[in-house]
């Protein structure tokens, strides 16, 4: 899911909830005042999308696996040592 369907549908849950809390009169918005200021809204998104610290990517090694064998110059990861062997008696 895109963020910026997380982010609409968000916003419409928002919207939905405070319009039912308005309707069982737990409260009043004065909704000419909203319509007045709603370019805050993108001002203070924009302010945001700017400072904001984007997240790195994970590092996602390459996979191995496929038709190509696996390159041997290639650096291996850490292997865990191994027990020594026993001799038969």
């Amino acid at each position: 899911m895109t963020p910026s369907r997380v982010i609409i549908g968000l916003a419409f849950i928002a919207y939905g909830i405070i319009k039912l809390a308005e309707e069982l009169g737990w409260f009043y918005i004065d909704w000419h005042s909203v319509r007045r200021y709603w370019p805050v809204a993108l001002i203070v998104l924009g302010i945001w999308l700017l400072v904001r610290k984007k997240e790195e990517p994970p590092y996602d090694p390459p996979h191995t696996t496929g038709s190509f064998p696996a390159d041997p110059a290639a650096p291996q990861p850490p292997q865990p040592p191994q027990p020594p062997a026993e001799p038969f008696a």
